[in-house]
């Protein structure tokens, strides 16, 4: 027998019975998982609602531009903002390697700030040939 304090009885001190192995028939000494600990996904619609800003800096040119997530919602849909980076292209240096981060800026830091808006979305057709012999 080992004893041990348990959640479930108030942490009074309960009786064990250890298997051969000298262990415990149940978990005993585990936390139970919270619902506190689970993390909810950062959706570029929730940044939009809450009017955050999504922060984009490539890491080779380390240039840093700001966007409104309701301008890359209709670009990618509404997916987490850490997946954002996975879809862009850097227009200097033409590399996908960036360090996406969200931020709700106070009044002093939205003015300083530079956001970039979308215009307009233009499709380019482009037609390839192939000779064949």
């Amino acid at each position: 027998m080992l004893e041990a304090r348990s959640e479930q009885k108030r942490n009074k001190i309960v009786k064990v019975e250890l298997t051969r192995q000298g262990m415990g028939s149940y978990p005993y000494l585990m936390p139970e998982p919270s619902s506190r600990s689970r993390r909810f996904v950062q959706t570029l619609s929730r940044a939009h609602e809450i009017g955050q800003f999504v922060r984009v800096r490539c890491i080779n040119c380390n240039i840093t531009r700001y966007y409104l997530p309701g301008d890359l919602l209709k670009l990618m849909g509404d997916i987490p903002f850490w997946d954002v980076e996975r879809r862009m292209r850097c227009e200097r240096c033409g590399r996908r390697e960036f360090d996406v981060d969200i931020l709700l800026p106070s009044a002093v830091q939205g003015v300083k700030i530079r956001i970039r808006r979308l215009v307009e979305v233009r499709m380019v057709r482009r037609v390839i040939w192939r000779d064949d012999l």
